[in-house]
């Protein structure tokens, strides 16, 4: 997913008067956390070309940047309600890419439980 279609999604979904710019710094933001999570270094983003910008996380995991982004959306336009509703369904959301991104990523551990029997 791009930052365009991120942008044009969330403004879709929360007509509001949060400057673009904003919403961009916003995404950076977020992308830097997908970044660390999958141990690289944030993006560098250009200004002349951001809205191409293909986001770290592929399809279905990409939702998450929209959810995140309305949360955000939600918080400046002090929309309390939305903002406890989105940030409940990002954090879900969250949740679920971090899994994957452990599950598909992550080297195995050699390292075995040992049961305890009481």
């Amino acid at each position: 997913m791009r930052v365009s279609e991120v942008l044009d999604r969330v403004d879709r979904l929360r007509p509001n008067a949060v400057d673009k710019d904003d919403k961009i710094l916003h995404l950076w933001h977020l992308e830097a956390q997908i970044a660390e999570m999958q141990e690289t270094d944030a993006p560098d983003w250009d200004e002349s070309d951001v809205e191409d910008y293909v986001m770290l996380l592929p399809d279905p995991w990409s939702e998450w940047y929209i959810f995140a982004l309305c949360t955000y959306v939600d918080y400046v336009q002090e929309e309390t309600e939305l903002y406890q509703i989105d940030s409940i369904m990002a954090n879900e959301h969250l949740s679920k890419v971090q899994s994957w991104w452990r599950k598909n990523n992550k080297e195995s551990d050699t390292t075995q439980f040992r049961g305890i029997f009481l």
